[in-house]
């Protein structure tokens, strides 16, 4: 692809006119709140690279609780029974609507799912296959990182990020030291997303974040052989994508398997090369006219045992429903307290999405804030963060 492409592609991008664009925050007529304030101290805080805004919590009130709260041991710890992941999009989330906070929720992970794998930090990052698309690719912006850093000044939770494998190591690894240097607590990093889905073996181009047809063996000696040891040098933990599958004998099942069969042999010969493993899992109803291929029928757990003590984050997971009843309520906590108790005691749990806007009737399932702020299910997992059930 030319430069010249690249160099149209990048005014259309700045100036309008393509959806690649990140969706700007709803317009809400209030006073600035406290996140807004923390939003301006942490980007004056970030332009100095040697500052770590987690460490000045002052800046709202919200800080100053999460400072007392701290002080007393019980920062999102000794009065809650789970703590949780929760996959964040920032291009696409309202940070002023995230209330009342849920304090369970200890890590955040950016850029969450399919998004994370068609996201990336400059044009010059993205592959040639999407350019005459862009629909099919984000450009990270510098509100976004400034929103992530706000979010960790208010309530001190660390992230997880999901690394592009379809960039190149050089830029991921350069952004990544990028959210270090501005102060960004990460906890771990991931080597990519679901690629043992199929539109990934088949490389179908359609699906979003597919560049190119990936196989274990591929994932095996172009990624984990060569990505992980590169970002351990920046002191940061790697965790890989194992696959999650119920106990049928369809194709699907056997292929999932195998793909995490050919991990654990792998490992067996890199001993320490990895710190841990994701996996994601849905359960309820599908929704009309679609097919979720990580909604599992059955209610095996099994696969959370293929590897042994190494350490799991699940950073994915839900219940699907399409009506906002009490029953299926708890039935997304039955499904959130059955998935808790097949971990180990100090794997991660975590859950898909922390804000959805627009709220069509087949995603009142996915969100824990919606236009209105806490919405039905955010209140129920707070509710269950704190007491387990």
């Amino acid at each position: 692809m030319n430069k010249m492409l690249r160099q149209l592609l990048l005014l259309v991008l700045l100036f309008g006119g393509c959806s690649s664009d990140p969706i700007p925050l709803p317009t809400v007529d209030r006073p600035d709140t406290e996140y807004d304030m923390a939003v301006d101290a942490s980007a004056d805080l970030s332009a100095d690279a040697q500052v770590d805004v987690s460490d000045d919590l002052s800046l709202t009130d919200s800080g100053a609780d999460a400072q007392i709260d701290a002080d007393l041991g019980s920062d999102m710890g000794s009065q809650l029974t789970h703590q949780a992941i929760v996959n964040l999009r920032p291009a696409f989330t309202d940070f002023s609507n995230l209330t009342p906070w849920i304090k369970g929720i200890s890590h955040i992970r950016v850029w969450g799912g399919s998004r994370g794998m068609a996201t990336y930090p400059t044009l010059e990052a993205v592959p040639d296959v999407l350019l005459q698309n862009p629909n099919r690719f984000n450009l990270v912006q510098d509100e976004e990182i400034a929103n992530l850093l706000a979010l960790q000044t208010m309530h001190g939770v660390k992230t997880i990020y999901l690394i592009n494998i379809n960039d190149s190591l050089e830029s991921q690894l350069a952004f990544v030291q990028r959210l270090m240097d501005e102060g960004l607590d990460l906890d771990f990093v991931e080597l990519g997303n679901e690629l043992y889905l199929r539109k990934f073996a088949e490389g179908d181009l359609t699906g979003l974040g597919v560049t190119r047809a990936w196989s274990v063996e591929q994932y095996i000696d172009e990624i984990i052989d060569v990505w992980t040891l590169a970002f351990k040098e920046l002191g940061l933990p790697v965790y890989i994508v194992g696959a999650s599958h119920g106990t049928d004998d369809s194709n699907s099942t056997m292929y999932r398997q195998n793909w995490n069969s050919a991990l654990v042999s792998a490992l067996a010969t890199r001993p320490g090369l990895v710190d841990g493993v994701t996996f994601h899992r849905y359960g309820g109803e599908e929704r009309t006219g679609e097919t979720h291929e990580e909604i599992i029928s059955n209610e095996s757990f099994q696969f959370l045992q293929t590897f042994g003590a190494l350490p799991i984050a699940i950073t994915e997971s839900g219940y699907f429903f399409t009506e906002m009843t009490p029953e299926n309520l708890e039935l997304a906590a039955e499904f959130w307290t059955a998935f808790r108790a097949a971990l180990k005691p100090n794997d991660h749990y975590g859950v898909h999405v922390m804000q959805r806007s627009g709220m069509a009737t087949g995603d009142l399932s996915y969100g824990l804030y919606d236009d209105n702020g806490l919405s039905p299910v955010g209140a129920r997992f707070d509710a269950w963060l704190k007491t387990g059930e």
